[in-house]
């Protein structure tokens, strides 16, 4: 079967790429004996029959579908270009020794650091590290969300989410929609949340979902005004070292790549994004096009955002006049 696929019509031509974002790994699943036939036919439905001039991909770089579309691209006349991108890597961590041993193999100051921050929040009060873990039933994962939504509230993205206009997470809502309905039919699957409660509040959490011996970190967040404290590292650090004494999985996955995971001792596998564009487009085109394009979209989106500030102060000032006369 192939991955699912998004199509879009910008004001020039047609393009292609993944349906998932690029940190569940989304690739090509395709026995190995059918692999070049059933690339030439996606890229022969993709390019011909729905005329699409840009197919751009998210690939792991081990993906056994690259050379093949390398391959074959050139009989459709694509031109193929791969590039290594370090922020769209994947971090891990492989649970193998014990704590003590996946300690020592940290640097130095590692201990050093995480004492300093488990002191910085014993002095601001009493806390403790609540896991929410049967979401097969309603209220604990009503709970759970609820919680959530106010740590995301309290955060640094609430204010990013005003400024361009979106009321929610969608990749939150996502995978959280995904996770329950996952959880609800596949017994392998585990959906926990790790809050970190400090004099009874919730300030930071981690969503993890477990599956076939892998803990994805999937979405965290923590409050703004407790940033200093690093709370979002404290809860990562303790479901790590918790992982190290249960045993129960074999593999941490980060899903992407961001500074902060270097904390740990992580070993990073590079993605790549492929760009297959027919031969007739150069390269320096395609990026004016579509940083054309980006800036429409930014237009667009702040001629709604405008509107919507506009709206809202012609309310205020009919409630006013109301209110006097």
């Amino acid at each position: 079967r192939l991955a699912p696929l998004s199509l879009r019509k910008n004001l020039v031509f047609k393009s292609a790429n993944f349906l998932l974002p690029y940190y569940v790994s989304p690739d090509f699943v395709v026995a190995n004996e059918y692999r070049e036939e059933v690339l030439r036919i996606f890229l022969h439905i993709i390019s011909n029959k729905l005329k699409c001039k840009i197919i751009d991909l998210d690939l792991p770089a081990e993906s056994q579908n690259l050379p093949i579309l390398e391959k074959v691209s050139t009989d459709y006349k694509l031109v193929f270009r791969k590039q290594f991108i370090d922020t769209i890597s994947q971090c891990l961590i492989f649970v193998q020794g014990s704590s003590v041993e996946y300690e020592k193999s940290q640097e130095s100051h590692f201990k050093k650091k995480f004492r300093r921050i488990s002191i910085n929040i014993d002095e601001r009060g009493e806390w403790k590290i609540i896991i929410i873990d049967n979401l097969q039933n309603n209220q604990n994962a009503q709970k759970a969300f609820d919680k959530m939504m106010i740590i995301e509230r309290m955060s640094w993205k609430e204010k990013w989410r005003l400024q361009t206009g979106c009321t929610i997470d969608k990749d939150l809502q996502w995978i959280w929609d995904a996770s329950l309905s996952a959880a609800n039919t596949n017994p392998d699957f585990k959906c926990k949340i790790w809050f970190l409660e400090l004099n009874n509040q919730a300030i930071g959490y981690q969503l993890v979902i477990e599956y076939k011996g892998t803990a994805f970190f999937t979405k965290t967040s923590f409050a703004e005004k407790y940033r200093q404290l690093s709370p979002g590292k404290f809860i990562q650090q303790t479901i790590i070292a918790e992982q190290f004494k249960k045993r129960e999985i074999e593999t941490i996955d980060f899903l992407t790549n961001l500074p902060y995971m270097k904390t740990w001792n992580v070993t990073c596998f590079p993605r790549v994004k492929v760009t297959l564009n027919k031969s007739f487009i150069s390269n320096l085109f395609v990026k004016k096009v579509m940083a054309l394009i980006y800036r429409f979209r930014q237009i667009i989106e702040s001629r709604k955002i405008l509107a919507k500030v506009i709206s809202k102060r012609l309310f205020e000032i009919n409630a006013a006049f109301s209110l006097r006369v």
